[in-house]
């Protein structure tokens, strides 16, 4: 999350969600200011800084890992992405939407 408190509920809001859509995955919540999260290097930063709440839904991509086969390169391709993977983000982040919209 962000660093606001509006940050923080949508975090929490969000690892419900994601406990429930999602149960075969192991969410967890990086602090804005941990060395291992990576909104530093997203445009999240732009929407916090105008005052929006902020969540990211990541893999475990940080500083530390950039440097991993497949990440922004030629072998960074539809065959190599983890569908299963994907489909829990994915169905994270539109149960997340969902509570949000209700």
């Amino acid at each position: 999350p962000g660093g606001s408190e509006a940050s923080l509920q949508l975090a929490s809001l969000a690892l419900g969600a994601t406990k429930q859509a999602a149960p075969q995955m192991q969410p967890f919540v990086r602090m804005r200011n941990d060395l291992k999260s990576y909104l530093y290097n997203t445009d999240g930063l732009i929407f916090e800084r105008e005052g929006y709440p902020v969540v990211f839904f990541n893999e475990k991509m940080n500083r530390f890992t950039l440097d991993r086969k497949g990440y922004h390169d030629m072998r960074d391709v539809a065959a190599n992405v983890d569908m299963e993977y994907a489909t829990g983000i994915a169905k994270a982040a539109i149960a997340t939407a969902e509570r949000l919209a209700r």
